[in-house]
């Protein structure tokens, strides 16, 4: 079903705090540039120029969402859901192909790098993320690097593949970006190719295949991977590298919101990520929740029913906003008791038993002067179940 954004806030009965809300507040600091471009894109979603369609869940098939937050870290309304039945996050609605497409051109990069043109100073951070995929990989290869063959989809100037590249791997990217596959064959020195994984020429089947932050952009994941199958050399390795669900404290400080962007469609932990593949004909070698995972090509897939992500994703996320959102009550306890009490009684409205949110309530009520209801949220607080 397309549809256009809705103009009305969504209710935050079910979102991941109050925090989520589509009120058009930005959780990261944004440069002029970036602002213009976030007004462009909510324009565009506004006015159906980027349309929103509903799809069932990518793993299961599924209908049954909880949503988690009606906005990203940008401020652009978001809708992210968790499938009840799977435990996959992904957004839903989203935009239409072309949409993205037209995003893609249009406004990604310089809402997500804050440039108008290719930029290759990340090229240094795609270096040492190869360096660090290069050394977990190795024991898995079974040819030398000088007869491996590695094919990567969604290359960008190349610099992850420089890294495979420099020690003797027979290298080739593909990508959809122009400037930075041309930026990568003048200046690497790199086989690459604008092209998605329907329309590359392959001289031979790679050995292995290879996603570096990527598959969370990708809208059909069954074609997607199919076709991988089909590519790969009998026995190949599926490489993939994506934000993980449950890494989500680590890089981003417990601040769910920060990681929240329009361009990923999903949010994969490692089990998701085994449920999206295992049906396609790949076998899980190893994998951690950062995500980083070694997949091998099997002659068919399983046809178990996927194992449920959820509520274990669901409350995970619950309680990382949770800590969040009494960490920033804390650092404003000592310094803006009034801020304070204002703070914890929305965390109370998200996290109604949460028993350390009311005391840190009374505590800022008793520095704001206002004993008498510190007195009443305690004995609130006394009343609440006890958690088991």
């Amino acid at each position: 079903m397309i549809r256009t954004l809705p103009t009305q806030t969504t209710s935050t009965d079910t979102l991941l705090s109050f925090r989520y809300q589509d009120d058009g507040v930005a959780a990261i600091p944004l440069t002029p540039l970036q602002k213009r471009f976030v007004r462009q894109v909510v324009e565009k979603l506004r006015s159906g120029q980027y349309p929103l369609e509903s799809v069932p869940c990518a793993v299961c098939g599924g209908h049954d969402f909880e949503q988690l937050a009606a906005k990203d870290r940008y401020g652009i309304p978001l809708s992210t859901q968790i499938c009840k039945n799977c435990g996959l996050v992904q957004t839903n609605p989203r935009m239409t192909q072309a949409a993205y497409n037209e995003f893609y051109n249009c406004e990604y990069r310089p809402l997500y790098e804050g440039e108008l043109r290719a930029n290759p100073k990340p090229l240094r951070l795609q270096y040492a993320r190869g360096v660090a995929l290069r050394e977990y990989v190795a024991r898995f290869l079974s040819h030398p690097p000088q007869e491996t063959r590695i094919l990567e989809v969604g290359c960008g100037a190349g610099g992850v593949l420089q890294a495979f590249h420099e020690v003797g791997f027979q290298v080739q990217g593909i990508d959809l970006g122009e400037e930075y596959v041309t930026y990568g064959r003048e200046h690497l020195g790199l086989d690459l190719t604008v092209a998605t994984i329907h329309e590359v020429d392959l001289k031979r089947r790679p050995h292995m295949v290879l996603y570096s932050h990527v598959i969370e952009h990708i809208l059909d994941l069954e074609s997607e991977f199919r076709q991988v199958h089909r590519l790969l050399s009998p026995d190949g390795l599926l490489v993939i590298e994506t934000p993980g669900l449950y890494h989500i404290p680590v890089n981003y400080a417990h601040d769910c919101l920060r990681y929240l962007q329009n361009a990923h469609v999903y949010t994969f932990s490692l089990r998701t990520l085994c449920n999206v593949l295992e049906p396609l004909g790949f076998r899980l070698l190893s994998g951690t929740e950062q995500v980083r995972a070694v997949f091998v090509a099997l002659p068919q897939g399983t046809s178990a029913r996927p194992q449920s992500d959820y509520p274990q994703a669901r409350d995970f996320l619950r309680a990382t906003e949770l800590q969040f959102l009494l960490e920033v009550g804390l650092q404003r306890l000592g310094t803006a008791p009034v801020e304070a009490v204002l703070h914890f009684s929305q965390v109370i409205e998200s996290f109604p038993t949460a028993p350390l949110a009311y005391h840190l309530l009374a505590l800022a009520l008793e520095k704001a002067g206002r004993a008498r209801e510190a007195r009443r949220i305690r004995a609130a607080a006394a009343r609440l179940p006890l958690a088991h």
